[in-house]
């Protein structure tokens, strides 16, 4: 991960103390251990007001001290190092499924040190869930001998169109739940105790996630997971935009082909999601088989067992009609990323999902196709990168980084 160094820019007293203890522990996020010298340095911060921090830091069991570091290269006494108690903040991160969540405990540096996996029947009411979530939680922070006042906040990821103002479920994959569903409300109601809960669609997180392992000069970003589904996630000056509706980020629904006989779950005709729903590019090339015989992808048409990723090795390895198909998909993404250029105008794009493990052809093409683009005959300079990280791994990290970060925007010590 690489290294952010956190700016100071408050003006009031108290307000700077609060930010310059969030500049201070926000880099221990990202480093194992740091003396007070090496912290007054990154953030040009007196060593004196450095000692108080860590002071309060180490009161409140935040901050442990690990013992003597090397010295210096001019010699003399050793420092004392620090680093963060890991297990002390802790934040639950919830995947609601259609029949299953996942719970997992992440410590302050988003990594999972408990994980469970809870089935349930894909009938089950929407009171029952938000029981089962909470009965869960409880139980799951009982065995682990977590209190309270370890948690950062309990994070709820979904499918769906989710309005994280409101910690609302507007609409659910789920048939039989009704509109407009305040899981976070409910779940806040139903705990035997008050932390903070977030509530959004998965792919924000899975975004967040991405923006984290960026470099700090990327301040502008959008995530596109894209597989049968297509969810995404907008961030611009380093925050997550989700608009009035929760409705940014739908990336799915923006229409590139007003005069599409296809239809969306949404109601519309067109919609990027459809044109490139990799169960339907599937079944479109078993359909068209009898066209394409010399095509290395007849056999596995043939049969009915062609995939996606039937497409990809096949137009990695030279074959005309499977790298014919992929035009048309690398088509449909540039309308897609020239639409985002003039509504976010983000530095980078990056593609996850079936499109992020999409081998060579593809992202080549599509990262040529995207360099073409100008506006008024201005380049539109972005990048396009496609990304095989693991889908459940980056909820988690992204789940945690974003805890993590109102964690610091309200804690005081």
């Amino acid at each position: 991960m690489n290294q952010y160094i956190p700016s100071l820019t408050a003006s009031k007293p108290r307000t700077i103390k609060r930010s310059n203890q969030r500049a201070v522990l926000e880099l221990f996020r990202y480093n194992e251990s740091l003396s007070i010298g090496e912290i007054s340095g990154l953030i040009s911060l007196s060593k004196t007001s450095v000692t108080k921090i860590i002071g309060a830091f180490l009161e409140s069991g935040v901050i442990k001290s690990l013992g003597k570091g090397p010295s210096t290269d001019e010699g003399g006494k050793r420092p004392e190092l620090f680093g963060l108690e890991a297990s002390r903040l802790c934040t639950v991160a919830i995947s609601l499924y259609h029949n299953a969540f996942d719970v997992a405990l992440l410590n302050v540096h988003a990594e999972a040190f408990y994980y469970e996996n809870v089935q349930f029947s894909p009938t089950l009411d929407y009171e029952d869930v938000v029981k089962a979530l909470t009965d869960g939680t409880v139980r799951i922070l009982d065995e682990r001998g977590l209190k309270p006042d370890q948690i950062m906040g309990i994070v709820v990821g979904c499918a769906g169109v989710v309005d994280s103002h409101q910690r609302m479920i507007r609409t659910s994959i789920r048939t039989n739940w009704n509109l407009n569903l305040p899981i976070g409300d409910d779940l806040e109601a139903a705990l035997p105790f008050s932390v903070p809960i977030f509530v959004d669609n998965f792919v924000r997180f899975q975004g967040y996630a991405s923006f984290m392992r960026e470099d700090s000069n990327i301040d502008n970003l959008v995530f596109i997971f894209s597989s049968a589904h297509t969810g995404g996630c907008v961030i611009i000056d380093r925050e997550i935009v989700s608009g009035t509706n929760s409705f940014v980020g739908e990336i799915g629904h923006m229409i590139i082909d007003p005069k599409s006989n296809i239809r969306c779950n949404c109601g519309n005709y067109g919609c990027f999601e459809e044109t490139v729903n990799i169960d339907r590019i599937a079944a479109e090339t078993i359909s068209a088989k009898d066209g394409h015989r010399d095509s290395s992808l007849y056999l596995a048409a043939d049969a009915r067992t062609l995939n996606i990723n039937d497409i990809f090795a096949a137009a990695d390895g030279g074959d005309a009609w499977a790298q014919e198909i992929l035009d048309g998909i690398v088509q449909n993404f540039t309308v897609l990323i020239q639409n985002l250029t003039v509504t976010c105008d983000p530095q980078k794009v990056i593609i996850s999902g079936a499109y992020g493990r999409s081998g060579r052809y593809f992202p080549e093409k599509l990262s040529e196709s995207v360099a073409k683009l100008s506006f008024y005959k201005t380049q539109c300079e972005i990048i396009v990168e496609c990304s095989e990280t693991d889908t459940s791994q980056n909820f988690f990290s992204g789940a945690g980084g974003y805890t993590f970060q109102h964690f610091l925007s309200r804690a005081e010590f």
